[in-house]
């Protein structure tokens, strides 16, 4: 056998072979979605990161990906808050304030702003 044709069968069959391997997976359990609350823990928990890194663009962005989860959480106006306080916008962090204890009286951190 030449030298080429050795090369060309060792090519193929090592095709054939990686080809063999390539793995499809539609096991449900290897597809779930996170449920809309532990996405919603998700985006709050990366913005909290992101505020304390004082990276107020993703913080924004995480934190309006949480407010389209659920627009009337109060810890999600009381973020926004604390967001609008350190930008100086204290006309904002009020009303953001405001409406989360309108939510929730008993929310700690807006109570306390």
């Amino acid at each position: 056998m030449s030298q080429h044709l050795f090369k060309t069968v060792i090519t193929a069959l090592s095709l054939v072979v990686l080809g063999a391997c390539v793995t499809q997976t539609t096991d449900p359990v290897f597809n779930v979605e996170p449920s809309e609350e532990e996405a919603l823990a998700n985006y709050l928990q990366l913005t909290t990161g992101y505020l304390e890194e004082d990276d107020l663009v993703n913080a924004k962005r995480h934190l309006a990906n949480a407010a389209d989860i659920e627009p009337n959480n109060s810890e999600i106006f009381a973020i926004w808050a604390l967001i609008y306080t350190r930008e100086g916008e204290m006309d904002l962090a009020d009303s953001n304030f405001r409406r989360s204890l309108q939510i929730e009286f008993d929310n700690s951190q807006a109570r306390n702003n």
